[in-house]
């Protein structure tokens, strides 16, 4: 049986843009196990993808906030949020950390997962 990220307990991370629609974030939940697929909307309904919630996410404020690096933005926000030198916005668990990217619509995505812990 696979092992859905979503049992990870990790923070997840999400590449957010002007260019992309809304649900795209959404659908990356979704295709991550976090939720079952169409639900999306339903599961951030209570605001857990905020500060303080269960899956803080975009803790960097995304690019549409914060600055942008050209693709790398959630590369480097996923590196202080593992380091721990995220200051007011440094999430608590932080242990394991969910990269996530996507270009053009959902045309291209990559995943990377940011440890603490040796390999």
């Amino acid at each position: 049986m696979p092992v859905k990220l979503a049992q990870w307990g990790m923070v997840s991370i999400e590449h957010e843009t002007t260019r992309k629609p809304a649900q795209a974030g959404l659908v990356t939940l979704e295709d991550y196990g976090y939720c079952p697929k169409g639900e999306g909307g339903p599961f951030v309904e209570d605001g857990k993808l905020g500060p303080g919630g269960s899956l803080p996410t975009n803790t960097g404020g995304g690019e549409l906030s914060a600055y942008y690096m050209m693709g790398m933005t959630p590369l480097s926000e996923g590196v202080i949020q593992t380091r721990g030198q995220g200051g007011e916005r440094q999430v608590p668990k932080h242990a394991l950390v969910l990269v996530s990217g996507n270009g053009g619509v959902l045309a291209y995505h990559s995943t990377l997962i940011l440890s603490t812990q040796p390999s």
